[in-house]
């Protein structure tokens, strides 16, 4: 490396809570995140250079939801919610609301992955929309994950039997017409 040739170097781990000294930055860097230039091999020259810090709530992530997925049915006693950890000593919180802009929604927060919602709060037979998010402080916090919905209650099931109602053809007549078909004619 020729000296006062500029290269840039990338580095990224968990959180940044305070100030950066560079000479002890390079080695001790696992515990923070930045972004520096290094214009010198020279050791003296470092504490000169420019830091650019990331925020930790840059870098937090929305847990991805596990269940209940996307359009699935439940029933039972309790609706069981799950989703992945996002780091370490992290709270959640899950909204869960009968309209998909969460007005009226009802927000629980959460210390585990997971949260069992009492199924005598919800409407039988009633789509809801669930969302969670994670908050490393009150301050710090990701972004919502994606809205899911689910309907609670009995899944509704299609008897198909097989009628085109043209009972001529049919070798199983069973006498049902369709109500005639009138044309209507707007005047």
């Amino acid at each position: 490396m020729k000296k006062n040739k500029k290269f840039i170097w990338y580095y990224s781990c968990k959180s940044v809570h305070k100030s950066i000294d560079m000479k002890t930055t390079l080695f001790a860097f696992f515990p923070l995140v930045f972004l520096f230039s290094f214009f010198n091999s020279n050791l003296n020259d470092i504490s000169k250079m420019p830091i650019n810090q990331v925020d930790a709530s840059d870098t937090l992530l929305p847990p991805a939801i596990i269940s209940p997925i996307n359009g699935s049915y439940m029933d039972g006693k309790n609706v069981a919610f799950m989703w992945t950890k996002t780091g370490q000593k992290h709270v959640y919180e899950i909204m869960i609301s009968t309209s998909p802009d969460f007005i009226n929604a009802k927000s629980f927060g959460v210390k585990d992955t997971s949260y069992s919602f009492p199924a005598n709060e919800l409407t039988k037979n009633a789509n809801y929309y669930w969302k969670v998010r994670a908050f490393a402080s009150k301050k710090i916090f990701s972004e919502w994950s994606p809205v899911y919905q689910f309907y609670y209650g009995i899944m509704p099931v299609q008897v198909r039997s097989g009628c085109d109602h043209n009972c001529g053809s049919c070798t199983h007549p069973c006498g049902r017409r369709p109500p005639p078909v009138y044309d209507i004619k707007a005047e």
